[in-house]
């Protein structure tokens, strides 16, 4: 199946962009975001909806990106909709110019210092770019002032497969597991 040619900007995808400090390497890098059915489930255990503030099993958004069919982990691990993004993706060039590190992972970047992340929607790396360059780095900010610790060197740009509900006490359906 042939992939369709994507704009820069694809108005069609739930996605996180990632930023990364100068002190981190990159981790590969895609997870999707999806809704998923409910089906009958025992209540679970306490310890499973505890540590979520809102638990209240309120609906979630369905996001913006592809919703792969049957909403499986390996339907959308595998999804061309998905893969499609990652491979047509523009490569950011201004005002800094960004190399492509990795595609098509299983992760992303979660460390001491991790700078934060922005929900976008749609799957526009320039998006990213803007983002990480608002933080600032030798490239973008020759101030000698600039924290190091907090520059920006690169992003991650993925889908994400999350619940449709906010899990909570009441909650009685399984989502995703």
């Amino acid at each position: 199946m042939a992939a369709a040619t994507l704009p820069s900007t694809t108005p069609f995808s739930p996605l996180t962009a990632t930023i990364l400090p100068s002190i981190s390497t990159p981790t590969p890098t895609i997870t999707a975001t999806t809704i998923t059915t409910t089906t009958p489930h025992p209540r679970l255990p306490t310890d499973l909806y505890q540590y979520n503030s809102q638990g209240d099993c309120a609906p979630q958004p369905a996001g913006y990106g592809p919703h792969p069919t049957p909403d499986t982990p390996g339907a959308f691990y595998d999804s061309p909709a998905i893969h499609s993004f990652a491979f047509q993706a523009p490569i950011p060039k201004f005002p800094t110019a960004y190399a492509l590190a990795f595609s098509l992972a299983e992760a992303s970047y979660s460390d001491r210092g991790y700078l934060g992340h922005y929900e976008l929607e749609a799957y526009s790396p320039d998006v990213c770019a803007a983002h990480c360059n608002a933080y600032g780095s030798e490239r973008t900010s020759p101030d000698a002032s600039l924290d190091h610790e907090q520059e920006c060197k690169g992003f991650n740009i993925y889908f994400e497969r999350s619940p449709s509900i906010h899990l909570g006490p009441e909650w009685s359906g399984i989502l995703m597991l």
